[in-house]
């Protein structure tokens, strides 16, 4: 290759219409509105970079004021035609916008000058690029020029970005989208430059170096010209991929081959080994792309294998990987590969995303497919669980069918064993033929891992010796972790009905009401415990401001339509509120529960460390979300 002093894409940018590489349908509606001798005053000319929109517009200046013109093609013979070619045309000017963003430079080149004649071509050309890089303020100062220009001045804008521009500069515009060359018409083009430069290009270099201009000529002009200067008078295919820093067929192979064993180990050393050899992370993950992509179009049949533009010794080896991998593999990987693609261009941390990544694909336990990290966790839940022969589960096993087996027949009820005395006395409730439910049996009788307390908590005593005495929510619900908290939890006392005497504070729950729970004559019969959840939903109703003060507050007593609350002394601001409002309380939960009842509140001293019902509730849940693999939707009290 000889010595020149000027760089390959601007000695082959080209010229005329005819010698512009693709475009077709951009140069078939110039030269018609040139044939015709009334082209447009606005043109819009946009698409990615290197596609030929600044040289379409200088031809078509040329082709404008050419002596023989208007004319659909320049004969870059005369005068003005080579004065345009080399940018020394009073009349044709070349403005750079990310240079002339002001308000002030548009008035000065174009809105103060556009109404002086051309000093000597026949239309004065003004050709805008990156125009999206100018300001508001000088889109607005160049609107009324673009809409009105005198006749014989012809704008042509060029932009990567129309999306950018005003609406009302797009619509004074005749817009021409440039696409992206194809990777065959950037492929003749290089062997041409190459031949008429005098050196060899391989034809697998060729087309390794037009994909990878990505649809631009310019960038392949500009890959060319330095892989020549790398390797003389012969461009091979080898020489491309290391001066671009590609892995090639091979190394994907490889990489593939990795990920599909899982082996994590044999998928480092093949990242190790193309770093060592000095390829470059970026192109690499694009490398990677690309060769996913062609394994998932084989895999599922979408396209002819001829059409990939891949030689056939390499194809058999692509098609033989594609056939042992499932497409929704393929699919996982390819999402995968196009996360890595932005963070593998900054050079600090690409090697850390490409190992998290290969980590991900190759490590079972980290892997992105959902579907398939299901179907391994139902595997090992049906292998360590097992089901019974010949009776199909309907849900996870209890914990006395993990400890004892089986579980056993129901016992029958009293008064069905012959001899059993029949219970007798006042207020003795009705003996019930069912089976009495897991849920309401005593903790003592339930055996599993929740009856030891959580490590670090003490284990609850429940009170014992009194007949009918029930456990506690903070024993039944350990499971969860509720009710391991250091303060103690009394045993709970018979719910009161509202209006009736004093009673315990309220702090358990039955785990199924017998039909001789008292209730209230008035609020529909409500015990004081579901009194007070209706009201703090009827207050979460109207003010969330005062709801988030009572869930902050312990029930206590409910008695002569009182109802006593109390306050941890950590929550003195909550108590204070309360009492600015106790009118307004007063006055909800009357209308909550349809007669009234007046709120008194006290502050009491706790121990520091000891939990609020708030954080009780959210030790409940979080517990409850582990325990169930589930997700939150809403954590708030009632």
């Amino acid at each position: 290759m000889g010595v020149s002093t000027t760089s390959l894409f601007r000695k082959w940018r080209s010229q005329s219409f005819e010698d512009l590489v693709g475009q077709e349908a951009v140069v078939r509606t110039l030269r018609n509105a040139l044939s015709s001798g009334s082209p447009a005053r606005a043109y819009l000319f946009c698409g990615p970079r290197g596609t030929g929109k600044t040289s379409t517009a200088r031809i078509f200046a040329k082709a404008l004021n050419c002596v023989q013109g208007p004319t659909a093609e320049p004969c870059n013979q005369c005068s003005l035609c080579r004065r345009i070619a080399d940018g020394s045309c009073m009349d044709v000017l070349e403005i750079d916008a990310a240079s002339h963003t002001q308000v002030d430079k548009i008035r000065e080149f174009i809105v103060d000058k556009v109404h002086f004649a051309p000093a000597e071509a026949r239309f004065k050309v003004y050709i805008i690029d990156e125009v999206h890089k100018l300001s508001t303020s000088s889109f607005n100062a160049l609107l009324k020029t673009l809409e009105e220009p005198p006749a014989h001045v012809v704008f042509i804008l060029a932009t990567t970005h129309p999306q950018d521009l005003l609406p009302t500069i797009l619509s004074r515009c005749q817009r021409h989208d440039f696409h992206r060359l194809t990777p065959l018409e950037i492929r003749d083009r290089l062997t041409l430059v190459a031949r008429e430069e005098g050196f060899e290009l391989d034809e697998r270099a060729a087309e390794i170096l037009a994909r990878s201009a990505e649809g631009s000529l310019r960038d392949a002009l500009v890959q060319l010209e330095q892989v020549a200067t790398f390797a003389g008078v012969s461009v091979g295919e080898e020489d491309v991929r290391t001066l671009l820093g590609l892995a090639g067929r091979a190394a994907m192979n490889g990489l593939v081959a990795a990920m599909a064993e899982r082996d994590a180990r044999m998928a480092m050393q093949r990242l190790d080994d193309l770093v060592q050899s000095g390829r470059d992370l970026g192109r690499l993950s694009n490398e990677l792309v690309e060769h996913l992509r062609c394994l998932l179009l084989i895999s599922v049949k979408a396209v002819q294998t001829d059409l990939l533009g891949i030689p056939p010794e390499e194809m058999a080896d692509l098609e033989a990987q594609a056939s042992s991998l499932a497409p929704a593999r393929i699919m996982n990987w390819l999402k995968a590969a196009m996360d890595l693609q932005g963070g593998a261009r900054d050079a600090q941390r690409a090697r850390l995303l490409w190992e998290m990544m290969l980590i991900r694909m190759t490590v079972p336990e980290v892997d992105l497919d959902p579907l398939e990290d299901l179907r391994r966790r139902v595997a090992r839940l049906e292998a360590g669980l097992g089901t019974p022969a010949g009776m199909p589960r309907q849900g996870p096993p209890s914990n006395a069918e993990r400890s004892s087996g089986p579980p056993a027949p129901p016992a029958p009820a009293r008064s069905d064993v012959p001899g059993a005395p029949a219970r007798t006395g006042r207020g003795a409730p009705p003996v019930s033929a069912r089976p009495t439910s897991h849920a309401a049996q005593p903790r003592a009788d339930r055996a599993g891992p929740s009856d030891s307390p959580p490590p670090g908590r003490s284990p609850i005593k429940t009170p014992t010796g009194a007949p009918g005495a029930q456990e506690s929510p903070g024993t039944g619900l350990q499971d969860l972790g509720w009710g391991g908290s250091a303060r103690p939890v009394p045993p709970p006392a018979p719910e009161k009905p509202m209006g009736s005497g004093p009673s315990q504070p309220d702090r358990a729950i039955p785990a199924s009401p017998s039909p001789s729970t008292p209730r209230a004559a008035g609020a529909a019969g409500l015990s004081a415990r579901d009194a007070w959840q209706r009201l703090l939903a009827f207050v979460k109703d109207r003010d969330r401001r005062l709801h988030a003060v009572l869930v902050e507050a312990r029930l206590n007593s409910l008695e002569s339509g009182t109802l006593t609350l109390s306050f941890p002394s950590s929550f003195s601001w909550h108590f204070e509120r309360f009492q600015k409002e106790t009118g307004v309380l007063d006055a909800m939960a009357r209308e909550a529960l349809g007669e009234p009842l007046r709120l008194v509140a006290s502050l009491e001293a706790v121990a520091a460390d000891a939990p609020s019902p708030r954080q009780e509730h959210r030790a409940f849940v979080h517990r409850a979300e582990s325990l169930f693999s589930g997700r939150v939707v809403d954590d708030s009290p009632v």
